[in-house]
C-alpha cells in the first residue's frame, strides 16, 4: 500500500488515481528486461542474389463525385427559376403565363 500525495489516504500500489480524492498518482513505469541476444540466427543473402527493392505504391486518389455536384447545381437552378416565376406572377399580374402554369 502507498499513500496519496494529496489526501494521505492508503491506496493500492497498482492504482493510478486516488479513490478518495481523485488525485492522479505518480507511478513508476515497470520496465521489462530486454534480451539482447537474437533468438534465431540472422540470415544473410548471398551476393549473387540481388535484393529486390519494394515497389512504391502511389497514394490512392480521392474519388470526386462530379455527377453529384452537377445534379445539385441543376436542382438548385430549377428551384431558383421556379421561385422567380412564382414571384413574377404574384407581383406582376399583367404577365400572361402559359396554359400549363395555372395558379
Amino acid at each position: 500500500m502507498m499513500k496519496c500525495t494529496n489526501c494521505r489516504q492508503d491506496v493500492p500500489d497498482e492504482a493510478r488515481v486516488c479513490g478518495y480524492c481523485g488525485h492522479r498518482l505518480k507511478s513508476t513505469p515497470v520496465v521489462e528486461p530486454v534480451d539482447l541476444q537474437p533468438t534465431r540466427p540472422v540470415s544473410t543473402t548471398p551476393a549473387s542474389q540481388p535484393v529486390k527493392a519494394p515497389i512504391p505504391v502511389p497514394p490512392a486518389k480521392k474519388k470526386r463525385r462530379w455527377w453529384l455536384i452537377l445534379v445539385f447545381a441543376a436542382l438548385g437552378m430549377c428551384f431558383f427559376a421556379a421561385i422567380v416565376l412564382v414571384l413574377t406572377y404574384l407581383f406582376v399580374p399583367s404577365i400572361n403565363l402559359p396554359f400549363y402554369i395555372q395558379f
